[in-house]
């Protein structure tokens, strides 16, 4: 409270709470709403769309820290530390019970009804995966913010108790260190333990921000108030960074339509800075500072016409912003599951989203201010009981749920917890588990060679002679049913195609998946080119989930429309052999030729994107490499780097292996910063060495690249769980769709 209430700004109340602070946090849900319920809608401009340098995440985890060090240090003032620690852990008690029954109401009907974010759990055994959400070893999308929320309030009493005896600058060392480690190594920072399904708020890094905020407020009476003239420079000073963090931000994310000549390593360094929301970056620190300011001081300056404008939405929701959140959640579960319902495909048109977020609004606000079901001291005891109950029910969902398209065993927490996630923690559909295809056998179905047996792998490799060639079937229809048991109903279209190939001298084969509202208009698209592996097939990726999960990722608005082009290479390493057929120039020209020719697409590099994985993987690096003018996105996951020896026939020996092997040509090759790279391995890889000095050449040539050294191995299951993260990497590196010019 003020010394003198007379002299009180108008945002401050007679009992010392800061509407300033209310307003905002309300500010938080709406973009909360806006950014999680139906699609993409102008309405994303005023919220940045979950897209921007900083969101509503980062917004409301830093308002909550402000809050609880103002609201308990006045506790701690008034009723000592005993009692305040004991009020502080209720709290997060009732944080903790609002997590659970979050998640297990959450949790069964997303995989029930197939929502875009489904898991794709393993329900087998029931009672294992409600213990793991009991314990906070699983979460869920939505809930995941929750639980982050629930252990840093388990954590404030002791922040708080070392403040009060003047070690504020521990609190902060601490913070800011486990910040920093995870940084650089964040797997020797993954605290408190793995949680499965926390794609997202990573304890470690984001603690910072909350932490920071309540050793500020704590044990003032009030936020400060500038004086007028300063607080007006101020604003303008934040409002000029955050003008140039916002031209910085559509300088990096342009749209194709309007491209500007931004370099590939500046964009790159910008993105790993500013866009990376799981490990939240220097920059994404310092954009959520400035757009905290900017926010916090225009409503301090102009905090009369502000609270005329907005103050009836906005206040309510922020003071009662843990009920709003929770509504929003259901909301976000309807507007998910209506289009379902009705059958609808494909992505909603912006001025509909528009409508849904505007009418979920309206909707939240009228629960909050007439306050439904909410809970009231008379009926708190049966809501902390509601676990239970939903605890029962998911059981019972889960015993009847049919047997998963997509097991993901969920024992594996660490895997689950060290997953890396999508830059902007969109919602993650079912990606991991999928049988591999039995014919042509796959490469996860092979034994994993140990690194002692790579020379036995080399000289393994076949002969650079022609394989029996397929035959077109007759039946379009017979190739989809060949796929079947990988592919869920799907908004676009997969087809299958072939074409004839002036390079190898006969026809060759290719899946072709084409986004949800191909054809609906003049609109031309980016092209990701997948290779597969050694003894695998073209319809390698389908059985790891890749055309699947791009689907929902573009139907929930969550990945820019593409177009994906899955060829066969049988096992010629998508190179000119030594000797023998040329499969570079297979791909390289006569491929890229008939797509351009056949499907609306953008002819352009930086609209093309070629990845592959193992054998793939070396074919993407070669050609990436080799051809700029074709590829300007390249991606190499988990490539099998062979050294030259005598069994490597189709590589060669001498200069002619020099010419085909990634390693060489990273060290020689000019122009390679103009290629968006990224390149992931295993961290029990048995290519794992040759895969690091590929990385450690490019960095020592100042080449940007994304580098992942990531757990697992050379099998399917690998490939299949990072499905979502290469897929995202590829929406973010290309450019984007746009209208063909009239």
């Amino acid at each position: 409270m003020m010394a003198d209430d007379s002299l009180a700004p108008p945002f401050i109340t007679p009992k010392g709470r800061d509407l300033r602070i209310d307003l905002l946090r309300g500010y938080f849900v709406l973009a909360m709403v806006i950014d999680h319920v139906s699609g993409a809608s102008p309405l994303w401009l005023l919220t940045g769309g979950n897209r921007f340098f900083s969101g509503a995440a980062e917004g409301f985890i830093l308002t909550s820290g402000l809050v609880a060090g103002l609201v308990y240090g006045r506790l701690v003032r008034r009723d000592g530390m005993a009692r305040s620690i004991t009020k502080m852990l209720t709290r997060a008690f009732k944080l903790y019970l609002l997590t659970l029954a979050l998640t297990l109401a959450f949790l069964p009907l997303s995989e029930l009804l197939g929502l875009p974010w489904a898991q794709g759990v393993d329900v087998r055994n029931p009672l294992a995966l409600i213990v793991s959400i009991l314990t906070l070893h699983r979460t869920y999308y939505l809930v995941d913010v929750m639980l982050l929320y629930t252990i840093l309030f388990l954590l404030a009493p002791l922040a708080m108790a070392l403040i009060d005896q003047g070690k504020r600058w521990w609190v902060l060392g601490a913070s800011w260190l486990l910040w920093g480690v995870f940084q650089l190594w964040p797997e020797h920072a993954a605290l408190p333990w793995p949680i499965a399904g926390n794609y997202l708020f990573s304890f470690s890094a984001w603690q910072v921000v909350f932490f920071t905020a309540l050793a500020f407020s704590y044990g003032r009476a009030a936020l400060p108030v500038p004086r007028p003239r300063t607080a007006r420079r101020l604003l303008a000073l934040s409002g000029a960074v955050l003008l140039g963090m916002i031209a910085l931000f559509f300088a990096v994310e342009q749209p194709a339509a309007t491209p500007l000549p931004v370099n590939a390593g500046v964009r790159a360094l910008v993105e790993e800075l500013f866009l990376d929301k799981v490990a939240v970056r220097p920059g994404r620190l310092l954009a959520t500072g400035v757009t905290f300011t900017f926010l916090f001081l225009t409503a301090t300056v102009f905090w009369r016409p502000v609270r005329r404008a907005l103050g009836w939405l906005l206040l309510p929701l922020g003071q009662e912003a843990l009920y709003a959140y929770t509504a929003h959640v259901a909301l976000v579960t309807l507007a998910a599951f209506v289009p379902v319902a009705l059958g609808l495909s494909g992505p909603s048109p912006w001025w509909l989203n528009a409508l849904i977020q505007m009418a979920s609004m309206v909707l939240i606000w009228v629960l909050v201010r007439y306050r439904v079901l909410a809970p009231t001291p008379r009926t708190q005891p049966l809501y902390n009981l509601s676990p239970a109950l939903f605890a029962g029910l998911a059981a019972l969902i889960l015993v009847l749920l049919p047997s998963p398209a997509y097991p993901r065993a969920i024992a594996d927490t660490s895997a689950a917890a060290e997953r890396r996630a999508n830059r902007f923690g969109t919602p993650l559909p079912p990606d991991a588990g999928k049988p591999t295809p039995a014919v042509p056998e796959a490469t996860a179905a092979r034994p994993t060679p140990a690194p002692s047996e790579l020379q036995a792998v080399a000289t393994a490799i076949p002969a650079p002679t022609p394989t029996p060639r397929e035959t077109q079937p007759a039946d379009p229809a017979q190739a989809l049913e060949r796929v079947a048991e990988w592919i869920g109903p799907l908004s676009g279209t997969l087809e299958e195609h072939w074409f004839d190939s002036g390079a190898l001298g006969f026809s060759m084969p290719y899946w072709a998946y084409l986004p949800p509202d191909y054809g609906s208009s003049d609109r031309r698209y980016p092209v990701l080119y997948m290779l597969h592996g050694a003894g695998a097939h073209r319809d390698e990726w389908l059985s790891f989930g890749l055309v699947d999960v791009a689907d929902r990722e573009i139907s929930a608005g969550a990945l820019p429309p593409m177009i994906i082009i899955l060829p066969q290479g049988d096992q010629s390493f998508w190179i000119n052999n030594v000797g023998g057929l040329r499969w570079g120039d297979y791909v390289t020209q006569d491929l890229v030729a008939h797509i351009d020719a056949t499907w609306s697409t953008m002819p352009e590099p930086q609209a093309r994107a070629l990845g592959g994985l193992s054998m793939g993987g070396y074919g993407a690096l070669v050609l990436g490499f080799t051809h700029p003018e074709a590829f300007g996105v390249i991606g190499a996951h988990t490539p099998c780097l062979h050294s030259e020896g005598p069994g490597v026939a189709l590589l060669g020996t001498g200069d002619e292996y020099a010419q085909r092997d990634p390693i060489t040509l990273a060290s020689t090759l000019a122009g390679l910063d103009q290629l968006r790279i990224w390149i992931d391995v295993g961290e029990q890889d048995p290519w794992l060495g040759r895969v690091e000095h590929l990385h450690d050449i490019l960095a020592d040539r100042g080449i940007g690249h994304d580098w992942q050294a990531l757990p697992g191995t050379h099998i399917g299951e690998y490939w299949s769980t990072h499905v979502i993260d290469y897929l995202h990497f590829y929406g973010s590196a290309l450019a984007q769709p746009h209208q063909t010019p009239s």
